[in-house]
């Protein structure tokens, strides 16, 4: 597993192991963060979940309206949420998503019946997430209706966004391993302005390092496209199980 030493690390010896602070190992660190939010990015952006991560949310009665925050501050956007049931032997049941400006208001039906289309002892059945600017900087909320009229819990699964705190405060392996020397190439790109050495002429050395990067950034980049490819399925739109369909 590749840590973000060992990734700086090797940034440096592609680098041909310059001078310790040109670049800094924050030069590197923060060179390091561009590339890989980018790739980060990118495998956010196709059909493929990528780096999810889970969060519970237990709701007060009366209550519809709940910010979400996570340990890290790393939550992009929602893929699922379903019911906590309070015991194992209960099923958990998915609810809705909608747009807050489209959120349902609480008509008489779904009112009366409190939301449990699926017998479920949850009352929850739309959900809608959004985000506001203030001056916390961008929170994310969450909309929920029929109103809760007792403690819940729900589950949100999500999708990770800004995924550096993690790699900055544990000891978190580097995503995408498979083409870490690329992502590595690419930040020592960026680097090579900055970079000294305590021998031969820097000029000279800067040149035939930029000659090296640039063919190994050429060889690497075919795959590293493939790979995002290869996760973008946009046909797939949604797969209902037979069984829930027919209610087998």
């Amino acid at each position: 597993m590749a840590s973000l030493l060992d990734e700086i690390q090797g940034v440096r010896n592609i680098l041909a192991n310059p001078l310790p602070n040109a670049p800094t190992p924050e030069d590197i660190s923060d060179a390091l963060q561009e590339v890989y939010q980018y790739a980060n990015n990118r495998t956010n952006n196709t059909g493929n979940a990528w780096q999810i991560g889970t969060l519970n949310i237990t709701t007060v009665a009366e209550t519809y309206v709940y910010q979400i925050e996570t340990q890290y501050d790393d939550f992009y956007k929602a893929l699922s949420v379903v019911t906590v049931p309070e015991t194992a032997t209960d099923p958990e049941y998915p609810l809705e998503f909608v747009e807050v400006e489209h959120i349902p208001e609480e008509w008489s039906w779904i009112t009366s019946n409190g939301g449990r289309l699926y017998y479920s002892d949850h009352s929850v059945q739309y959900i809608a997430f959004y985000r506001k600017m203030g001056t916390a900087g961008e929170t994310i909320w969450v909309e929920m209706r029929p109103v809760p009229d007792r403690v819940e819990t729900y589950k949100i699964t999500y999708q990770v966004g800004d995924f550096w705190n993690r790699v900055a405060n544990t000891d978190y392996g580097m995503p995408h391993r498979e083409h870490r020397f690329h992502l590595r190439r690419l930040a020592a790109q960026t680097l090579l302005p900055k970079c000294k050495w305590n021998f031969g002429d820097n000029n000279q050395m800067k040149s035939e390092i930029r000659e090296t990067l640039d063919r190994a950034i050429a060889m690497g980049a075919p795959a590293f496209e493939d790979h995002i490819s290869s996760l973008d399925q946009a046909n797939v739109i949604e797969l209902e199980l037979f069984g829930d369909r027919y209610g087998i």
